[in-house]
Protein backbone atom coordinates (compact mmCIF):
# COMPACT_ATOMS: atom_id res chain seq x y z
CA UNK A 1 0.00 0.00 0.00
CA UNK A 2 1.02 3.33 -0.85
CA UNK A 3 3.06 5.61 1.94
CA UNK A 4 3.11 2.56 4.51
CA UNK A 5 6.63 1.58 5.08
CA UNK A 6 8.27 -2.04 3.86
CA UNK A 7 11.78 -1.33 4.05
CA UNK A 8 14.78 -1.86 6.24
CA UNK A 9 13.47 2.12 7.88
CA UNK A 10 10.26 0.11 9.19
CA UNK A 11 11.26 -0.73 12.56
CA UNK A 12 12.32 2.91 13.27
CA UNK A 13 10.88 4.46 16.38
CA UNK A 14 7.08 5.88 15.98
CA UNK A 15 7.98 8.58 18.09
CA UNK A 16 10.88 10.05 20.72
CA UNK A 17 12.08 7.11 23.72
CA UNK A 18 12.06 9.58 25.91
CA UNK A 19 9.53 11.75 27.24
CA UNK A 20 11.43 15.51 27.02
CA UNK A 21 13.56 16.13 24.21
CA UNK A 22 15.81 18.62 23.59
CA UNK A 23 15.27 21.38 20.56
CA UNK A 24 18.56 19.70 18.65
CA UNK A 25 16.78 16.25 19.05
CA UNK A 26 13.81 17.77 18.14
CA UNK A 27 14.66 19.14 15.15
CA UNK A 28 16.61 16.04 13.63
CA UNK A 29 13.12 14.22 14.49
CA UNK A 30 11.55 16.59 12.43
CA UNK A 31 14.00 16.67 9.86
CA UNK A 32 14.12 12.44 9.30
CA UNK A 33 10.53 12.53 9.07
CA UNK A 34 10.72 14.88 5.95
CA UNK A 35 13.43 13.24 4.86
CA UNK A 36 11.83 9.63 4.38
CA UNK A 37 8.50 11.51 3.65
CA UNK A 38 10.31 13.20 0.39
CA UNK A 39 11.89 9.44 -0.05
CA UNK A 40 8.81 8.09 0.05
CA UNK A 41 6.95 10.11 -2.35
CA UNK A 42 10.18 9.74 -4.85
CA UNK A 43 9.96 6.22 -4.94
CA UNK A 44 6.38 6.69 -5.49
CA UNK A 45 7.00 8.74 -7.99
CA UNK A 46 9.66 6.62 -9.73
CA UNK A 47 7.43 3.23 -9.40
CA UNK A 48 4.36 5.30 -11.32
CA UNK A 49 6.76 6.36 -13.76
CA UNK A 50 8.00 2.84 -14.55
CA UNK A 51 4.86 1.55 -15.02
CA UNK A 52 3.40 4.02 -17.59
CA UNK A 53 6.58 3.34 -19.17
CA UNK A 54 5.79 -0.24 -19.16
CA UNK A 55 2.56 0.35 -20.66
CA UNK A 56 3.77 2.68 -23.27
CA UNK A 57 6.65 -0.33 -23.76
CA UNK A 58 3.77 -2.91 -24.27
CA UNK A 59 0.76 -0.91 -26.16
CA UNK A 60 4.06 0.20 -29.00
CA UNK A 61 5.62 -3.71 -28.80
CA UNK A 62 1.60 -4.73 -29.80
CA UNK A 63 0.96 -2.43 -32.12
CA UNK A 64 4.45 -3.34 -34.09
CA UNK A 65 3.20 -6.89 -33.75
CA UNK A 66 -0.30 -5.81 -35.69
CA UNK A 67 2.04 -4.08 -37.92
CA UNK A 68 4.24 -6.99 -38.80
CA UNK A 69 1.57 -9.42 -38.68
CA UNK A 70 -0.49 -7.35 -41.38
CA UNK A 71 2.70 -7.29 -43.48
CA UNK A 72 3.25 -10.90 -43.45
CA UNK A 73 -0.21 -11.71 -44.44
CA UNK A 74 -0.16 -9.72 -46.93
CA UNK A 75 3.32 -11.35 -48.39
CA UNK A 76 1.29 -14.55 -47.74
CA UNK A 77 -2.12 -13.70 -49.73
CA UNK A 78 0.69 -12.63 -52.22
CA UNK A 79 2.50 -15.60 -52.31
CA UNK A 80 -1.02 -17.53 -52.53
CA UNK A 81 -2.18 -15.64 -55.46
CA UNK A 82 0.80 -15.81 -57.51
CA UNK A 83 0.98 -20.08 -56.75
CA UNK A 84 -2.85 -20.05 -58.10
CA UNK A 85 -2.31 -17.69 -60.89
CA UNK A 86 0.25 -20.41 -61.74
CA UNK A 87 -1.48 -23.62 -61.34
CA UNK A 88 -4.79 -22.32 -63.50
CA UNK A 89 -2.23 -21.00 -66.07
CA UNK A 90 -0.78 -24.44 -66.72
CA UNK A 91 -4.54 -25.89 -66.05
CA UNK A 92 -6.18 -23.39 -68.79
CA UNK A 93 -2.70 -24.90 -71.08
CA UNK A 94 -3.37 -28.28 -70.17
CA UNK A 95 -7.44 -27.77 -70.79
CA UNK A 96 -6.36 -26.45 -74.71
CA UNK A 97 -4.03 -28.52 -75.56
CA UNK A 98 -6.57 -31.43 -74.78
CA UNK A 99 -9.16 -29.56 -76.03
CA UNK A 100 -7.35 -29.32 -79.57
CA UNK A 101 -6.13 -32.70 -79.26
CA UNK A 102 -9.30 -34.33 -78.84
CA UNK A 103 -10.66 -32.44 -81.72
CA UNK A 104 -8.18 -34.22 -83.61
CA UNK A 105 -8.66 -37.06 -82.86
CA UNK A 106 -12.80 -37.10 -83.48
CA UNK A 107 -11.43 -35.58 -87.12
CA UNK A 108 -9.81 -37.84 -87.96
CA UNK A 109 -12.12 -40.85 -87.18
CA UNK A 110 -14.64 -38.65 -89.91
CA UNK A 111 -13.84 -39.04 -93.65
CA UNK A 112 -11.77 -36.55 -94.58
CA UNK A 113 -12.80 -35.83 -97.82
CA UNK A 114 -15.99 -35.38 -96.57
CA UNK A 115 -15.07 -32.76 -94.33
CA UNK A 116 -13.27 -30.96 -97.08
CA UNK A 117 -16.56 -30.83 -98.80
CA UNK A 118 -18.28 -29.48 -95.70
CA UNK A 119 -15.77 -26.58 -95.33
CA UNK A 120 -16.15 -25.79 -98.77
CA UNK A 121 -20.00 -25.52 -98.77
CA UNK A 122 -19.39 -23.50 -95.89
CA UNK A 123 -17.21 -21.10 -96.84
CA UNK A 124 -18.94 -21.24 -100.57
CA UNK A 125 -22.51 -20.39 -98.57
CA UNK A 126 -21.14 -17.59 -96.51
CA UNK A 127 -20.05 -15.46 -99.69
CA UNK A 128 -21.91 -12.50 -100.06
CA UNK A 129 -20.14 -10.54 -102.28
CA UNK A 130 -17.54 -11.38 -104.92
CA UNK A 131 -17.62 -12.00 -108.35
CA UNK A 132 -15.40 -14.50 -109.25
CA UNK A 133 -14.53 -17.21 -106.96
CA UNK A 134 -12.19 -20.23 -106.56
CA UNK A 135 -11.51 -23.62 -104.89
CA UNK A 136 -8.89 -25.64 -104.78
CA UNK A 137 -8.52 -29.00 -103.06
CA UNK A 138 -6.85 -32.21 -103.22
CA UNK A 139 -7.42 -34.76 -106.01
CA UNK A 140 -8.93 -36.88 -103.53
CA UNK A 141 -11.26 -34.58 -102.34
CA UNK A 142 -12.47 -33.30 -105.52
CA UNK A 143 -15.09 -35.55 -106.69
CA UNK A 144 -16.73 -34.79 -103.25
CA UNK A 145 -16.34 -31.35 -102.91
CA UNK A 146 -18.19 -30.88 -106.24
CA UNK A 147 -20.87 -33.28 -105.50
CA UNK A 148 -21.40 -31.05 -102.26
CA UNK A 149 -21.44 -27.53 -103.99
CA UNK A 150 -23.84 -28.98 -107.07
CA UNK A 151 -26.36 -29.63 -104.61
CA UNK A 152 -25.88 -26.41 -103.11
CA UNK A 153 -26.26 -24.81 -106.38
CA UNK A 154 -29.44 -26.29 -106.37
CA UNK A 155 -30.46 -24.78 -103.61
CA UNK A 156 -29.60 -21.08 -103.89
CA UNK A 157 -27.94 -19.33 -106.60
CA UNK A 158 -24.98 -18.23 -106.01
CA UNK A 159 -24.67 -14.73 -108.28
CA UNK A 160 -20.44 -15.61 -108.86
CA UNK A 161 -18.54 -17.74 -110.94
CA UNK A 162 -17.36 -20.77 -109.49
CA UNK A 163 -14.23 -22.94 -110.29
CA UNK A 164 -13.06 -25.96 -108.19
CA UNK A 165 -9.84 -26.77 -108.92
CA UNK A 166 -7.70 -30.23 -108.00
CA UNK A 167 -3.89 -29.74 -106.53
CA UNK A 168 -1.62 -32.39 -105.39
CA UNK A 169 0.71 -30.65 -103.50
CA UNK A 170 -1.68 -29.79 -101.17
CA UNK A 171 -2.55 -31.45 -97.94
CA UNK A 172 -5.38 -33.99 -98.22
CA UNK A 173 -7.40 -31.61 -95.52
CA UNK A 174 -6.19 -28.57 -97.29
CA UNK A 175 -9.29 -25.73 -98.78
CA UNK A 176 -7.93 -22.64 -100.67
CA UNK A 177 -10.86 -20.71 -101.03
CA UNK A 178 -9.92 -17.50 -103.53
CA UNK A 179 -11.92 -14.54 -104.49
CA UNK A 180 -10.65 -11.18 -106.61
CA UNK A 181 -10.13 -9.65 -103.34
CA UNK A 182 -8.26 -12.17 -100.62
CA UNK A 183 -7.20 -15.82 -100.76
CA UNK A 184 -8.52 -17.85 -97.59
CA UNK A 185 -7.28 -20.89 -96.03
CA UNK A 186 -10.15 -22.78 -95.17
CA UNK A 187 -8.28 -26.54 -94.15
CA UNK A 188 -9.08 -28.20 -91.46
CA UNK A 189 -5.57 -28.21 -90.24
CA UNK A 190 -5.18 -24.76 -90.79
CA UNK A 191 -8.62 -23.79 -88.67
CA UNK A 192 -7.27 -26.38 -85.84
CA UNK A 193 -3.70 -24.31 -85.67
CA UNK A 194 -5.59 -20.74 -85.99
CA UNK A 195 -7.69 -22.22 -82.56
CA UNK A 196 -4.54 -23.09 -80.99
CA UNK A 197 -2.70 -19.66 -81.61
CA UNK A 198 -5.74 -17.61 -80.42
CA UNK A 199 -5.68 -19.98 -77.26
CA UNK A 200 -2.14 -19.17 -76.81
CA UNK A 201 -2.44 -15.55 -77.54
CA UNK A 202 -5.18 -15.68 -74.89
CA UNK A 203 -3.06 -16.75 -72.78
CA UNK A 204 -0.21 -14.40 -73.14
CA UNK A 205 -2.80 -11.50 -72.99
CA UNK A 206 -4.29 -12.60 -69.43
CA UNK A 207 -0.52 -12.88 -67.87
Amino acid sequence: MAGQDTGPLADRPKRPTGRILRAAEAKAWQDGYGFLEAARQDAERLREAGRRAYAAEYAQGYEDGIAEGKREAARLVAATTAKLDRYFEGVESQVGELVLEVTRRLLGSFDLDELVAKIARQAVAEVRQAKYLRLTVHPDAHDRVRAELDTLARERQFGFALEIEADPTLARDACIVASEAAVIDAGVGTQLDAIAAALGSARKAAS
